[in-house]
């Protein structure tokens, strides 16, 4: 069965998209840690950082919602033993 347009926009950004106040407040997150981050440095060495840039999907407003595959994998990861053992990620399994 195909999907319409309305039913593309609705799963786009009811179900995939972060709502915006959401968004708003990891930006804003992320804007007192990049300050944080700035002012320590600055405090505790000789570096001057001159910009930050933030990037990918986060600066272009397209971040996505965690999917239960997506919490299912973090679960997992965050109990591994080999992850925690090895102190490198976990990788997404293909089986």
């Amino acid at each position: 069965m195909p999907l319409t347009n309305t039913q593309l926009r609705y799963y786009d950004s009811n179900v995939l998209r972060l709502p915006p106040d959401k968004r708003k407040g990891y930006h804003e997150q992320v804007d007192r840690l990049i300050e944080e981050l700035s002012r320590s440095v600055r405090d505790k060495t000789e570096i001057r950082i001159t910009r930050v840039v933030k990037a990918g999907s986060f600066a272009k407003f397209t971040i996505l919602r965690k999917t239960s595959v997506d919490r299912s994998m973090s679960t997992s990861c965050s109990t591994s033993r080999a992850g925690a053992s090895t102190g490198k990620p976990c990788k997404a399994s293909t089986t």
